[in-house]
């Protein structure tokens, strides 16, 4: 086998995998448009709690809101977690002693980690996988499927008290719902779609999900108590990635199909109730983002209407919408402060020169700006912009604004051929404009940026090159010490904090092929415990954090 062969069978492998870890459908996540990732690590969050808080993808912490095409905020819980230094070194092996039982100990102030193990995606069986829950340090070990077996999919209810997966256990797909107080899940809906996400209702009365039941694939929404189920899409194209607003009095979705003939996609919104749903972006792209604000009263979203990306801000039902930016360049990546005041974007335009090589024409910055628009201004100084006779071109992408609204982190991106495409760094800068950013990683490949809910660190996961070296590491906030590198290899990465901080779950792959581990540490990547070391399937994914109660947690 010559070089370049071996290069197309790891390539091939790092892909396999990538589908193993990024399964599903998911549209968000300001970073991932398009089907939700199912196989992210999720950060929980307290009562009232998110309805992202299933195995769906999220860059919120605890305390921001993503911005999605499901258009799922979080919301804001105390601060509480102990702070360590990031000088401390990682541990490459980790065992778990954890045994499997049949009951599930209550949360109280103890995190615990739910998540998926069984076979990998490649299986003919419907039900590849059972839904498992372990305390953070691995003991307490319960499947919590057990003789029903799962897809992908599975969602945390917003109190953590519940769960719903989707099982063939009858020959059909029904969704499910079991309680973690009871020994059997009972029939929620029949026909879900097992490769879409299920949201929970902000309360948990009820679940959106996709289902192709009544001849198109439409979204439907199911009461948890009554087991009565609405279609509230109704419509003849192809919808897909609900999510609720804050408030719980609408969803939002994305829908396909409207022009047979390009790949355009549009979110959508329509009352809870099922009515009336509106067209909120009204755009020409294949992958729309939105988000609502934290209150739930207004939805911002980008489209390309006026000939080019902009960012717009209309009510919760999408209605009366008006236009906050007006650039030649593309605006993207709106994301809203924890309070809800101002808007972080990137604002830029880089266009391919005469010749086989990249070169800036206006490179793209962070901005931000007040929520009605106003006062708009850069926050990246230009310290960071190359010269524009470099042959290549910058993006400064992904605003994610800390738990606190004080700073913001960013990603540096390097597009195009040459010798520096796929380079990252990350930064973090004041929203005021009045510092210079400070570096706090950089590495290779796309990346994810997480907050601690202190505000103290950052979990950065990046991509690699096609996912072979993708990595896990836990930085310090101001850019000091030494980043603390978690996990390298395929299927490495999609890092999530628990809800107070006390905990870093994280993949971690390997180069050896398909075998996904979770894993979880200290906040300051100390003591790291494999709790997938005891199940014999060779594929662990879709974790995420049982919600959390408010309250002193330690």
């Amino acid at each position: 086998m010559n070089l370049s062969q071996k290069r197309i069978v790891v390539a091939f492998a790092a892909l396999i995998v990538f589908v193993l870890v990024a399964l599903a459908i998911a549209s968000l996540g300001g970073s991932d448009n398009e089907p939700v990732t199912a196989a992210d690590i999720t950060t929980s969050t307290a009562p009232p709690a998110s309805s992202t808080s299933g195995p769906i993808g999220t860059n919120s912490t605890p305390s921001t809101t993503s911005t999605t095409t499901t258009s799922s905020t979080t919301t804001s819980t105390p601060a509480t977690s102990t702070t360590t230094t990031s000088t401390a070194t990682t541990s490459t092996t980790a065992t778990s002693t954890a045994t499997t039982s049949t009951t599930v100990p209550p949360a109280e102030d103890r995190p615990q980690i739910g998540f998926v193990s069984g076979e990998s995606f490649l299986s003919s069986r419907s039900d590849p996988v059972d839904v498992y829950v372990a305390n953070a340090d691995g003991s307490g070990l319960a499947n919590l499927t057990s003789g029903y077996g799962s897809g992908w999919q599975w969602a945390w209810s917003p109190d953590g008290s519940n769960i719903a997966f989707v099982s063939h256990r009858q020959g059909a797909a029904q969704l499910y719902v079991r309680s973690l107080d009871e020994a059997e899940p009972s029939v929620v809906a029949d026909g879900p779609d097992p490769d879409q996400p299920l949201r929970w209702s902000p309360d948990g009365s009820q679940i959106a999900f996709v289902s192709t039941q009544d001849g198109d694939s439409d979204i439907y929404v199911a009461d948890v108590a009554t087991r009565s189920v609405r279609n509230v899409s109704n419509d003849p194209w192809a919808s897909s990635s609900p999510g609720w607003s804050p408030t719980g009095d609408y969803l939002a979705y994305t829908v396909r199909g409207e022009n047979p003939e390009t790949p355009d996609a549009n979110i959508y919104i329509v009352p809870a109730s099922g009515r009336d749903p509106v067209n909120a972006t009204a755009t020409t792209t294949a992958g729309p983002a939105g988000a609502w604000s934290p209150d739930g009263s207004r939805f911002m979203f980008v489209t390309n209407r006026d000939g080019n990306d902009e960012i717009y801000v209309a009510d919760a039902g999408g209605r009366n919408p008006v236009r906050l930016t007006n650039s030649p360049a593309n605006d993207r990546d709106p994301t809203w402060s924890p309070n809800g005041s101002q808007i972080a974007f990137s604002s830029g335009l880089a266009t391919l020169s005469d010749g086989p090589s990249w070169q800036i024409v206006i490179p793209s910055r962070i901005y931000v700006m007040d929520s009605d628009g106003s006062n708009p201004h850069t926050v990246t100084d230009g310290s960071i912009d190359p010269d524009t006779d470099t042959l290549y071109s910058v993006a400064h992408a992904d605003p994610i604004w800390s738990p606190d609204g004080s700073r913001i982190a960013f990603a540096v991106s390097v597009d195009g051929p040459g010798p520096h495409a796929g380079f990252f760094t990350a930064y973090v800068v004041n929203p005021a404009g009045n510092g210079s950013p400070v570096e706090v990683s950089n590495g290779g490949g796309a990346a994810r940026l997480r907050w601690a809910p202190d505000g103290s660190r950052l979990a950065i996961s990046t991509t690699g090159n096609f996912g072979i070296d993708a990595n896990t590491v836990i930085v310090a906030a101001d850019g000091t010490g030494t980043p603390v590198e978690l996990s390298r290899g395929v299927g490495s990465g999609f890092a999530g904090w628990s809800t107070y901080g006390t905990y870093l779950a994280y993949m971690n792959g390997g180069v050896a092929g398909p075998g996904d581990t979770v894993f979880v540490a200290a906040p300051d990547g100390t003591s790291p415990v494999d709790i997938t070391a005891s199940l014999d399937g060779p594929a662990n994914s879709a974790a995420a954090w049982r919600p959390q109660p408010p309250g002193p947690v330690g």
